[in-house]
């Protein structure tokens, strides 16, 4: 059985007396990841989401066991002090978001909006049921007045039941409007900047929904499966999360579609036209194929960045800039580096690249990297496979000192 370890990693001196290293890479400078919580010894199948910083760079993480093993929420302060704020034998949260006084609302795919303070006091749990149908609450976001917008993950292409819903802060969130409803999962969303425009990634239609709000955040009607659609040519490629720029566009990436059928970068822009910035080209003369398989990242000057994790000889990072040029930042080469970086980049405030590959480094269980504008990649971190983990796919985060967080797919004490 398999343990599910949160890691952070950060620069240290390396020891001798700690574990030994391959020969061909004992010279080179350690950086230690070092485990930070065990969460459970017993789980089989258990996963980690939704991490979310408050304002005191307290880092919340959603655990949740798709079989009903467990369900808990950890907060983790800067000091590494790990406390349960929650944990329930039926509630599955996959999603969090910080109310501007601090509180936390966590999405439960078991039906609730779960509210608490950030020490996890205080709880109450919303049940959340429309014409008699319990909802799967999945990913949630504010308006600029506190109201709260949530996707109901359920439904398939056949049997279409699944919505986007508002909960009002006017009376403490008690009242439930549909916004949209006969959607095949509805999952990622977000907002536009002004507040008058919400975008939700329908992952099993493999569609991007818009709809445009009412000055009350409403909209003129519950929307009956009206979509704004993205089709893939092949494969389970349906948008998830999304990306929305200061001027109201979206932006994402697919795993399969475009010309070639290994991937797309699209925009839906603020007037809701869908346009398809780059295809990716296919394995040919150029040596690379797509399959883009995470989300996108874009800078202050509109950058989009991204990985593949077919790409260039051992996958690759992507640079599309505004007008749709496309070109290779990075290709890994394998050890000391990196190769197939099944998770995306996130950016620091240096305009740095952070990543994790799913294979590659001193003994092939990938590695935690960092690559900078200029295209020089670092391996900050290579996973041996055992307690420290293993095969890392979700992309990590930066903190405000640095530090890198992230999850692993493999690995543990068992």
């Amino acid at each position: 059985m398999k343990e599910i370890r949160i890691h952070k990693t950060k620069n240290r001196a390396p020891k001798i007396d700690e574990m030994p290293l391959p020969p061909e890479v004992a010279g080179l400078p350690v950086i230690k990841a070092e485990p930070w919580f065990l969460i459970h010894p017993d789980v089989k199948e258990g996963m980690l989401e939704g991490p979310a910083f408050d304002r005191q760079n307290n880092l919340y993480i959603c655990v949740g066991g798709p079989k009903g093993n467990f369900s808990k929420i950890l907060r983790i302060t800067p000091e590494k002090e790990v406390t349960t704020i929650l944990d329930s034998p039926t509630a599955v949260p996959t999603g969090i978001a910080v109310h501007k006084n601090g509180r936390l609302f966590a999405a439960s795919m078991s039906g609730e909006l779960l509210i608490m303070n950030p020490d996890g006091s205080g709880l109450t749990a919303l049940r959340q049921h429309y014409e008699g149908k319990m909802l799967a609450l999945n990913d949630l976001v504010f308006d600029k007045n506190g109201n709260l917008y949530f996707t109901d993950f359920s439904g398939s292409v056949n049997n279409p039941v699944g919505g986007v819903y508002r909960l009002d802060a006017s009376d403490n969130y008690a009242t439930l409007h549909q916004i949209a409803g006969k959607l095949a999962g509805p999952n990622g969303i977000s907002l536009s900047p002004s507040g008058d425009t919400l975008w939700i990634g329908e992952t099993i239609r493999n569609a991007v929904i818009r709809i445009d709000l009412l000055p009350d955040g409403l909209a003129p009607r519950p929307i009956d499966g009206i979509t704004w659609p993205f089709y893939s040519t092949g494969g389970p490629a349906g948008p998830d999360s999304n990306k929305v720029d200061s001027a109201g566009n979206l932006y994402g990436a697919t795993e399969t579609g475009g010309n070639a059928g290994v991937g797309v970068i699209y925009r839906l822009d603020a007037a809701g036209d869908f346009r398809v910035l780059y295809q990716f080209p296919g394995r040919g003369f150029d040596g690379y194929e797509g399959f883009p398989n995470a989300g996108v990242v874009l800078d202050s000057e509109g950058n989009i960045y991204g990985t593949t994790p077919y790409g260039g000889v051992e996958g690759m990072i992507y640079k599309l800039d505004a007008a749709g040029q496309e070109t290779t930042l990075y290709n890994f080469q394998g050890a000391p580096g990196g190769t197939k970086p099944i998770a995306g980049v996130t950016l620091d405030s240096a305009g740095r690249l952070y990543g994790a590959t799913q294979g590659g480094g001193a003994v092939n269980w990938g590695v935690v990297y960092r690559v900078d504008s200029a295209g020089h990649e670092t391996a900050i971190y290579s996973f041996t496979g055992g307690a420290d983990g293993a095969s890392p796919e979700s992309t990590p985060v930066v903190d405000s000192q640095g530090n890198v967080y992230g999850t692993a797919l493999g690995g543990g004490s068992a």
